[in-house]
């Protein structure tokens, strides 16, 4: 890879990816909304509007990026599921997306979500379970999968989509689950697991960065579930977040009756494992103590 181009630099999995990048690749450049210190490690940050055309233009103008990794939207819970923003995000990634093509671009990478699919069918595959997303954040993702994947098919676009499923890791919004878990406990509070028979597929942040950048580095199209392939029950996630912290006293595990509550979510990850090459490297265990030992020091700092 020749000039890396990654939005998103800053968040949740764009910081992971950015570091791992840096080791492998001559010149990486990354993208923040926010101003970001000059001395920043990793690479050449810039500070961009991805929703600003004029903004958009010049910075790949000025890069000029022979690989583009695009994992910039708002995903700040709770709000994010139905937000419009989410439109004005399809419009933004397809506009940045065509520029990055227009100006020689050659290989993308884009993050998509496993609430593009139909999560009845339980364990969701790339090109068999149906894409029926329910929620306005899914809508936007899948209608611009299939606005990118036209754009591949009519140029030499070397394109591919990493569906998303669920990830934790240090760094988290607190909200989510697994904050959500781990500070009701360090703080000694109770914490209520309302769905504890629930499955979904989890997977620790560093490995999905390192999932995304082999991705961006292979030559695989299409769309690849970035996941472990695992199912864990949500009851059972929690208590091994409690048997760690050694507060099982505190975990309150129910299975509550609520409206459109899926009880299995996972993926097949055998285009990731066998087309991609790529497995996780961080077991679910060592990925919680690690994700434990952050936030409670986070909690003690504050």
């Amino acid at each position: 890879m020749k000039r890396v181009l990654v939005t998103g630099a800053a968040g949740f999995i764009g910081r992971y990816c950015a570091e791992i990048l840096a080791s492998t690749v001559d010149e990486i450049h990354l993208v923040s909304s926010r101003k970001i210190s000059a001395s920043l490690p990793h690479g050449v940050w810039h500070q961009c509007d991805l929703m600003s055309p004029d903004q958009v233009r010049s910075l790949l103008e000025r890069v000029r990026p022979t690989h583009l990794l695009h994992l910039a939207w708002d995903t700040t819970p709770p709000g994010y599921w139905v937000s419009p923003t989410n439109l004005s995000w399809v419009r933004a990634s397809l506009d940045l997306l065509m520029g990055f093509q227009k100006l020689g671009g050659t290989r993308a990478v884009i993050a998509g979500t496993c609430a593009e699919y139909d999560w009845t069918h339980g364990t969701c595959s790339e090109g068999e379970t149906p894409l029926t997303p329910t929620t306005v954040y899914g809508k936007s993702k899948t209608a611009l999968w299939f606005l990118v994947e036209a754009l591949a098919q009519s140029s030499s676009l070397s394109l591919a989509w990493g569906r998303v499923f669920f990830t934790f890791g240090p760094g988290e919004h607190p909200s989510r689950l697994v904050p959500s878990i781990i500070r009701s406990l360090v703080e000694d509070k109770p914490f209520l697991c309302r769905h504890s028979s629930a499955g979904r597929d989890f997977l620790f942040v560093e490995d999905l960065a390192d999932a995304f950048v082999t991705l961006l580095k292979s030559d695989v199209t299409g769309a690849v579930n970035l996941a472990s392939g695992v199912q864990i029950r949500l009851g059972d996630l929690a208590g091994d977040i409690a048997r760690d912290l050694r507060k099982g006293h505190l975990l309150q595990l129910k299975n509550e009756e609520e409206e459109g509550h899926v009880e299995v979510i996972s993926a097949n990850t055998l285009r990731l494992t066998n087309l991609v090459g790529w497995q996780p490297k961080v077991g679910l265990q060592e990925g919680i103590s690690r994700t434990i030992n952050w936030w409670r020091d986070s909690v003690r700092l504050t």
